[in-house]
């Protein structure tokens, strides 16, 4: 292999910014098939339509949402039903976690998906996500143990070319790639696959790749932990009506955030906007405005609300409640009068 030289500082940030994104991204999407389940197909899997409601409610790209899919699938996250994708209760648990051991559940599940879910044969388009692995798919697992390796055994910092890469991993494995109709595309597919988890970068591999290649399951979470800073449990509340989230939320601030704000972006930061409309759904689930103002106050940075986040929280309490919709068992429809009120009166 012909290596250069990335530095080791370098390959670690963009291995954290690449990490921090697959933790956000998996979270988005469970959040979202949890807000709206995501309908499978008659013949199995996610197809193209719903996978694009998904990418633009979670603002991912349809790219990113099948690999997220796959891995929290197979990470017991997800299940697949008959007629939708849910998730399942182990969500809850995930969520709770610190971003770094969040990253660690999914990274110990990636190597053995047999599927390359980022792959397409040449001139045929995509197949559904979460369908069971097409013949070039079920080599997958081995060819990504075998890129595991490749990287790995560059120095820190050190990087080959992605195309000398895959040559490199389909001739340590040439009894696999003789037995594949595109091996090189493969392999191509599987090392965007360890980039968008922070396991490689430019060629180069990190020390998560390192740690999960060498099966060294205490270097891999203590190299996630240098990688990921502990999740917020504050956020920055500004008199323009939103609210700032610099890292990961924390489950239980943006549980609160998600019931009384619109999320309006995933990032680096995250923000949500404070709305009648969305203050008014959190009094309808049942809270009390006095008790949403004391459990925002908590999760504020300096421990106090802008003014105009107060009023409006007040003005919305104040009027609600004064018009109720619900539900009706039956309706009668007539066209007399006398008689209605009749039936209206009897017992």
């Amino acid at each position: 292999l012909r290596m250069a030289g990335l530095g080791a500082g370098g390959v670690g940030r963009q291995a954290g910014g690449a990490a921090s994104a697959a933790v956000r991204g998996v979270g988005a999407v469970l959040n979202g098939c949890s807000g709206q389940p995501v309908a499978t197909l008659k013949s199995g899997g996610v197809g193209t339509r719903e996978l694009r409601r998904l990418a633009k409610a979670t603002r991912e790209s349809d790219r990113d949402i099948r690999l997220w899919l796959e891995l929290a699938h197979a990470a017991g996250l997800l299940a697949v039903g008959e007629t939708a994708v849910t998730p399942t209760a182990a969500y809850d648990r995930w969520l709770a976690l610190e971003p770094a051991d969040r990253l660690v559940a999914l990274l110990a599940e990636w190597q053995p998906i047999p599927s390359a879910v980022l792959y397409a044969a040449p001139g045929r388009p995509p197949a559904p996500a979460l369908t069971a692995p097409a013949t070039d798919g079920v080599l997958a697992a081995d060819l990504r143990r075998g890129l595991l390796s490749a990287v790995s055994a560059l120095p820190p910092g050190g990087a080959a070319p992605p195309v000398q890469l895959g040559v490199w991993v389909c001739w340590d494995r040439w009894l696999l790639a003789t037995n594949l109709t595109d091996a090189a595309g493969l392999a191509a597919a599987l090392l965007i696959e360890a980039e968008l988890l922070g396991l490689a970068y430019g060629g180069a591999g990190t020390e998560l790749a390192r740690a999960l290649a060498g099966g060294d399951r205490p270097r891999l979470v203590a190299a996630a932990h240098r990688l990921l800073p502990p999740a917020e449990s504050t956020a920055h509340f500004q008199a323009d009506l939103t609210a700032v989230v610099t890292g990961a939320p924390a489950a239980a601030l943006g549980a609160v955030l998600d019931l009384a704000a619109h999320r309006e972006g995933r990032g680096a930061a995250s923000t949500w906007r404070f709305s009648p409309s969305s203050v008014r759904a959190a009094l309808d689930s049942g809270v009390p405005a006095g008790e949403l103002l004391d459990t925002l106050r908590s999760l504020a940075v300096r421990g106090t609300l802008p003014q105009p986040l107060e009023y409006l929280i007040s003005d919305v309490a104040r009027r609600h409640g004064s018009v109720r919709v619900r539900d009706v068992g039956c309706c009668l429809h007539g066209q007399d009068p006398a008689l209605l009120a009749e039936i209206a009166h009897c017992r």
